[in-house]
């Protein structure tokens, strides 16, 4: 009898670990989707040319009819809406719904002397734990996109996106660029190991894949074209940044400049011809952080520097 009753234990147990790990007690799983989406390669490919599109068209080489009818294509392609509720005009429909929304992008510009800036409400979290800068990164994005719950009913808080089914940040002690404890992360296109694409996408839609992909490394006109593209469509970035020791220059304001610091950051808006500077929250600002008195919640930076530190690991962003 007593070694029935062990089996019998260990068979509840078994089934309790099968429903947890897909989902059915409220754990997201990589498998579940709820929006149609192309491959995840598909998708950044798809969106790195449309940036590039985009680029080209603010700089007069394509006409709003051109760049409405490709930027439809992607839609059409990838499943994916390019505007977010915190566009000028909301969400666009068609070919020509995407042309007067580049002519509400262009009207509400603030005039800067230069060619407009644009800020994206996004609010500040201080950091509740000195290392949850990439949770708090998160929860200032997904809350200015309206996702105050996850597609699990889970509330929006930077201790539940902490842990190890999103971020990780308890697991290393850190929100990591590129890692995944259960997939090997030795190759740079295996996506699953970007886990604050992962849990950028996942929490809205409930599927890793989505409109957020992520960019290694860029270079400065990759920054900043990539900058634009997504804050004119209403969506904040996600930025992940080294600040090395000992170089005042590459280091945001406010942090410390004597060490080594590794940070993640909101994107949330530019101003100056092309996006010179880049408007970002910072969720160092915290009573949590040893610094965070010296440090404001908001700031303009210069994106060549932006840029250069996510180069100098490197890093890069989550656009």
């Amino acid at each position: 009898m007593g070694s029935r009753i062990k089996y019998v234990v260990r068979v509840v147990r078994t089934v309790s670990s099968l429903f947890l790990a897909v989902g059915l007690l409220g754990i997201p799983t990589q498998a579940v989707a709820s929006e149609p989406v192309a491959a995840a390669v598909d998708i950044q490919t798809a969106k790195e040319a449309l940036a590039v599109k985009y680029a080209d068209f603010l700089a007069g080489k394509l006409d709003s009819a051109t760049m409405a009818a490709a930027e439809w294509a992607f839609t059409d392609q990838t499943g994916l809406a390019t505007f977010s509720p915190m566009a000028p005009s909301g969400y666009a429909e068609g070919p020509s719904g995407l042309v007067a929304q580049y002519e509400a992008i262009v009207l509400s510009k603030v005039p800067d002397g230069g060619g407009g800036a644009r800020v994206l409400p996004v609010q500040q979290q201080p950091q509740t734990k000195n290392y949850y800068c990439g949770p708090a990164t998160a929860v200032e994005i997904l809350q200015a996109l309206g996702h105050a719950t996850s597609t699990y009913n889970q509330a929006l808080t930077q201790t539940e996106l902490a842990r190890s089914w999103w971020l990780y940040t308890d697991y290393y002690g850190g929100t990591p660029w590129f890692g995944h404890p259960a997939w090997s992360c030795s190759d740079a296109g295996n996506y699953a190991c970007y886990v604050m694409r992962n849990t950028l996408n996942h929490w809205r839609t409930g599927s890793n894949d989505g409109y957020y992909v992520p960019r290694r490394a860029p270079d400065d006109s990759t920054y900043t074209q990539d900058l634009v593209f997504d804050i004119d469509r209403g969506w904040p970035i996600a930025g992940d940044m080294y600040q090395p020791a000992n170089n005042s220059t590459l280091h945001l304001n406010g942090h410390p400049w004597d060490r080594s610091l590794k940070h993640w950051i909101a994107l949330a808006g530019y101003r100056g011809t092309g996006g010179t500077e880049t408007y970002y929250a910072d969720s160092a600002s915290s009573e949590a952080v040893s610094y965070g008195g010296a440090v404001p919640p908001y700031s303009f930076y210069a994106s060549s520097r932006i840029a250069a530190m996510e180069r100098a690991w490197p890093f890069g962003h989550i656009w």
